[in-house]
């Protein structure tokens, strides 16, 4: 079994690595103004365990809100949440960056689980500009990027979906 902890902590600030021909990242970053409207589609998933989806604003004072629910950090997870999922940048510094992550829950204790064993993302930019998060969680001996697949269109405040 692939250990990628182990090749995270040998790139400097946890970037790329590369395993069997991908470019793989343990989160995907963005940056993000206010104003701006992520569009995340949920293409797939695996029942066991359950599979989530953590977005956060690396901002002290950021706001993300979905819904009814303003926080700088909330997880999406895929028994509960909807196929699609508007979240909107309320607050943020000028320079804000989000980050996504997949998470997925443990089943004895229910806690949430990321970055284990060979927990990685796949990240393709697609030629409507959205980009395709393929994850494998930490769970198996060998990395199953269908374990989540996670569409991201990002709509920013001064222009309508500008390129990743």
């Amino acid at each position: 079994m692939p250990d990628f902890r182990l090749l995270w902590s040998e790139t400097p600030g946890g970037g790329l690595i590369e395993y069997q021909g991908r470019q793989l990242r343990l989160s995907y970053w963005l940056s993000v103004s206010k104003g701006d409207r992520l569009h995340l589609m949920f293409e797939r998933q695996t029942p066991r365990p359950v599979q989530g989806l953590a977005i956060q604003l690396h901002d002290r004072r950021g706001e993300l809100q979905i819904g009814e629910t303003r926080s700088k950090h909330i997880v999406l997870w895929t028994d509960t949440a909807p196929r699609h999922v508007e979240c909107s940048v309320n607050r943020v510094k000028r320079g804000g960056q989000l980050s996504l992550m997949n998470v997925w829950r443990d089943e004895k204790y229910g806690t949430t689980m990321m970055g284990l064993n060979c927990a990685a993302m796949d990240v393709q930019i697609q030629s409507d500009g959205s980009a395709l998060l393929s994850c494998s969680d930490g769970w198996g001996i060998d990395p199953d990027f269908s374990d989540l697949v996670v569409r991201l269109s990002v709509e920013h405040e001064q222009s309508v979906n500008r390129h990743l």
